[in-house]
């Protein structure tokens, strides 16, 4: 991968020896003995990582420049592990006496009553509810269901990835229907990583600006992902430095997306910086807005122009959705020849 990375970031990628983790057995900020390391050369004491953690979390947010005084903001508790490190954060953030309060004023959601796999939803409002009990926090959940509909049956993995838009539409409704006009999500970098490679395998590549950005915008809301810059380790050890439970990383089913997650976990385990480049190399990536419209199902962009044949132009421009898109891919399919397989 390329990348326009200073040399101490270059040296990340390279694995590192004894000499080289014994040099952080202290705090880099104020030279106490550390307690938690972090990609296997930084090292903080207690205080100090959680300083740090707070200083990336905000300045994540500035980083955006979406965000402004009196916006409201609906924080959508899901995947469960960047789920508990934000109610951690916007928690303190929400009593801390001594460094600048927040801005904005934020509500917490989790999206309830889908249909089929309900273990997995059990398992999802487990976790959320267990939030609420992270040191006596009181939180007001809003609980939103997403409007019934009958998944595909046929494929799990389609299955996961048709009840992930339908859970972003919901939440989306809600915060367009309850006057929020700001969403923050709680994907890490490790999952932004494994989404923008599966999106490109599955020839998702014009997306990724919407699916990986820090910011995108999805019918007049925007949406955030104030945890983009931390690592699925450093969220982990945050939670476990304060004593909070780590939920569990969900199991994905056989596919691109477990390859993808495990080819990025595991190069991520002997070369920290693999994560960070990944993210990195999305955000230079752009596409020209020009003939894009919006799915009516994902709310993604896509081009609405195609070349169908040599000899005709098909346009697009009425194709508003991807059950129209099928329609029209099955309709230029049926007119392809069919070559004899006697003259291959």
């Amino acid at each position: 991968m390329c990348s326009n990375a200073n040399d101490f970031e270059l040296a990340l990628l390279q694995p590192l020896d004894a000499t080289g983790i014994a040099k952080m057995r202290k705090c880099t900020s104020c030279t106490e003995p550390s307690v938690v390391v972090v990609r296997r050369v930084n090292g903080y004491c207690v205080s100090c990582y959680h300083e740090a953690c707070r200083h990336k979390f905000r300045a994540t947010i500035g980083k955006s420049k979406k965000v402004n005084p009196g916006d409201r903001v609906l924080v959508w508790l899901w995947p469960p592990l960047g789920a508990a490190a934000a109610v951690a954060m916007l928690e303190e953030a929400r009593h801390d006496t001594v460094h600048k309060k927040l801005q904005f004023n934020f509500e917490y959601a989790i999206v309830d009553g889908q249909q089929g796999n309900m273990h997995k939803l059990s398992q999802h409002k487990k976790n959320s509810v267990n939030l609420a009990d992270l040191g006596e926090i009181p939180l007001e959940l809003h609980r939103i269901a997403p409007p019934a509909a009958t998944p595909p049956q046929r494929n799990s993995t389609l299955r996961l990835a048709y009840e992930a838009i339908e859970m972003l539409k919901a939440v989306s409704h809600f915060a367009k229907t309850n006057s929020f006009n700001k969403v923050f999500t709680c994907e890490t970098s490790n999952d932004l990583a494994h989404q923008m490679l599966t999106s490109v395998a599955l020839g998702r590549g014009c997306q990724l600006p919407d699916i990986t950005g820090l910011s995108a915008e999805r019918n007049g809301l925007t949406l955030l992902r104030p945890l983009r810059e931390f690592s699925q380790e450093e969220i982990e050890k945050y939670l476990s430095s304060r004593d909070l439970p780590v939920p569990p990383t969900s199991k994905l089913l056989s596919g691109i997306q477990k390859l993808s997650r495990d080819f990025v976990n595991g190069l991520q385990a002997d070369f920290p910086n693999t994560v960070p480049t990944i993210w990195r190399t999305a955000d230079k990536i752009s596409v020209s807005t020009e003939s894009m419209v919006n799915c009516d199902f994902c709310g993604y962009r896509f081009r609405s122009e195609l070349s169908v044949s040599p000899n005709q132009t098909k346009s697009w421009d009425d194709v508003r959705g991807a059950m129209d898109a099928l329609q029209m891919s099955a309709q230029i399919s049926t007119r392809l020849p069919i070559e004899n397989s006697g003259n291959a």
